[in-house]
């Protein structure tokens, strides 16, 4: 029996949601999850997603089973990996701005500064040339 790797597992977990997998590959694949922190996420967001689908009807039957109608099984997958990919990108970008933070505290203090001086100098009213009346 070939290992379980994340991305077969990854592309089982509806038709475990769905109880269409038989009680081996159900085991297998549940074990995984155990093991596997982000399988596990993963599994937690479909879940979620079911969840809150199941609590809409629309004409005909549940949401759930109009969006699996909607959403060919490697749209599923494809957008699966592009959140995937996203948040990758943002566990980076937070992990620049840790760094940068980082870098900032760790910079000696600047010296005050003096005021800039104003960039339209305010005239006398005897020199202004608008005249309040």
């Amino acid at each position: 029996m070939s290992e379980m790797t994340c991305a077969r597992a990854q592309a089982r977990l509806t038709a475990l949601l769905d109880a269409e997998l038989t009680e081996r590959m159900s085991a297998r694949l549940r074990a995984h999850l155990a093991e596997c922190a982000d399988c596990k996420r993963h599994w937690n967001e479909l879940a979620a997603a079911r969840e809150m689908a199941q609590a809409w009807t629309v004409e005909g039957g549940e949401v759930w089973e109009a969006v699996r109608q909607e959403i060919a099984p490697g749209d599923f997958s494809a957008l699966m990996a592009e959140m995937a990919a996203l948040r990758a990108a943002l566990q980076d970008v937070r992990a620049e701005v840790a760094a940068l933070r980082r870098e900032l505290a760790a910079r000696p203090a600047e010296p005050a500064r003096r005021p800039s001086a104003p960039l339209f100098p305010v005239l006398p009213p005897e020199q202004s040339l608008l005249r309040i009346v």
